[in-house]
């Protein structure tokens, strides 16, 4: 009969060891896996970060048209502030028209440019007119709505128009009166100046208690300093001169926008035009989703990045360390 192995029970077949090689292919595998890992953990990391800052700035997209037309709003700029209008001479005014003898126009504009407030109201017309076709006894008249001053000849003869400043700038009194003044406006008037108990068109009372002939002429003593005329009506001289030139100027500047409107900076029309365009675009989710996945991309590269340049870092340390040990 052949002879058998000899079976010894509970023995393990030896492993044999393995080669410097497979030890070595086995570590860089599983150095390699665990960069893997490392590298995807960082970069899931990093879209979540990119997710936020998402969520952050559609926030920020969704709210910056309120807030731009809010902040355009307050921000509007009168440009008169920082840069003013050229200074013009009220003669040089081209909406003024001047009717009479070449003369006559020289000096009406002479005493023009001797008013503190210009006019600038919308094409007066200064006629000068013969005396016979005047009121009796009037230097100057204004008619509304035609917005013509007429000054009689007799003044521009009493001497060589020694007194217009003062008439033609009373007659631009009630054109501001006129065409600017409301009826708050003149009952503070009234108040500052006594004529409490007076309607303001005088109602039958004589020419110096009118309230509107006295705001002509206090008008025309704050246009017209340099003139040598004073106060015709019986309301006496101006106790706050401040005070007065103040309220007139307050409705003095009305004049002044009827022609050239203020000069105001403001990007606020070109805002809610944008604004509105910007919510109403139907490719808005479009723009969101895009935010979306640029952030989340961006974010987990740059953080992949990062993890490879710190596994790089300590791969060279290690190799650092291992050649001194050697």
């Amino acid at each position: 009969m052949g002879s058998s192995l000899p079976i010894v029970p509970n023995r393990a077949i030896p492993t044999r060891p393995l080669s410097p090689d497979a030890q070595e292919y086995r570590r860089v595998s599983d150095s390699q896996m665990w960069k893997k890992i490392r590298l995807m953990a960082a970069g899931a990391e990093g879209a979540v970060r990119g997710l936020i800052v998402a969520f952050v700035v559609c926030g920020l997209m969704a709210v910056f048209p309120t807030v731009l037309v809010s902040l355009t709003t307050r921000g509007t700029v009168d440009l008169d502030t920082f840069v003013p209008r050229p200074v013009v001479a009220p003669s040089q005014n081209t909406t003024i028209s001047i009717e009479g003898s070449a003369a006559d126009r020289r000096v009406v504009r002479r005493a023009l440019d001797e008013l503190v407030w210009p006019v600038r109201s919308p094409k007066p017309r200064i006629v000068i007119t013969p005396a016979q076709q005047m009121p009796t006894n009037a230097a100057g008249t204004y008619a509304f709505p035609d917005n013509v001053i007429r000054i009689s000849e007799d003044v521009m003869r009493d001497p060589v128009g020694e007194g217009l400043p003062h008439i033609l700038a009373h007659e631009i009194g009630h054109q501001l009166d006129a065409q600017y003044l409301d009826e708050p406006g003149r009952a503070e008037f009234m108040t500052l100046r006594g004529h409490d108990s007076l309607m303001w068109t005088g109602d039958g009372a004589a020419w110096g208690d009118i309230p509107m002939e006295d705001f002509a002429e206090v008008f025309a003593v704050l246009d017209a300093p340099s003139s040598p005329v004073g106060i015709q009506t019986n309301g006496g001289r101006i106790e706050s001169r401040k005070q007065m030139a103040a309220f007139i100027r307050r409705y003095e500047k009305r004049a002044v926008r009827t022609v050239t409107p203020p000069r105001e900076l403001s990007l606020l029309p070109f805002v809610k035009a944008l604004s509105q365009d910007y919510m109403t675009q139907p490719d808005a989710l479009l723009v969101a989703l895009g935010v979306f996945i640029l952030c989340t991309v961006l974010g987990a590269g740059h953080a992949a990045h990062a993890e490879m340049l710190r596994i790089r870092r300590r791969e060279r340390a290690r190799s650092r360390s291992q050649v001194q040990a050697g």
